[in-house]
């Protein structure tokens, strides 16, 4: 009879842990590479290197649910090295979000998350290239999270040591 009640315990845990592990799982998968928009070039002429690149994220997203997606919406967050006060700082800047349209389920769209600009800035003698260090892109329905992509483990690092 206790082999019988520890069976039926066993296969309860099992069910309920596979469920659990279900109910974790994303609604949508993110894909995101940043994208240069523009770049304005030197006076000089074409050859020149780019002054300042206007820069998104490109993100595909593509639902894995079973029923369409309606009121879903994107946000984000980059953080780049910046040139604040001639020395180089890493400097988090949110995205703006953007509403979505419905996805029905397997559907893949693309759209493009947020703009920020990149400089060539010059102090004295010497010059600098701002870059897109790292980034964040969150999918939500109302307050729940539905989908997150990070572009590395360096992003947290970076985040917390802002702060401080």
């Amino acid at each position: 009879m206790k082999n019988q009640f520890l069976r039926a315990l066993i296969i309860l845990g099992i069910i309920v842990g596979a469920s659990a592990e279900e109910a974790a799982k994303p609604m949508v998968s993110l894909t995101v590479k940043s994208q240069l928009l523009s770049a304005d070039r030197d006076i000089r002429g074409q050859r020149s290197a780019p002054k300042d690149k206007e820069m998104t994220l490109r993100v595909e997203i593509k639902n894995l649910s079973d029923s369409t997606l309606e009121d879903a919406e994107l946000t984000g967050d980059v953080i780049l090295s910046r040139s604040v006060n001639e020395e180089a700082k890493f400097v988090q800047e949110l995205l703006t979000s953007l509403k979505l349209q419905p996805i029905k389920p397997n559907e893949k769209i693309t759209v493009d998350l947020g703009k920020f600009t990149i400089s060539k800035v010059k102090w004295h003698c010497r010059s600098f290239d701002e870059t897109l260090e790292e980034w964040k892109v969150v999918c939500k329905i109302g307050g729940a999270n539905i989908g997150e992509k990070v572009s590395t483990d360096k992003y947290v690092y970076l985040v917390k040591h802002m702060k401080n």
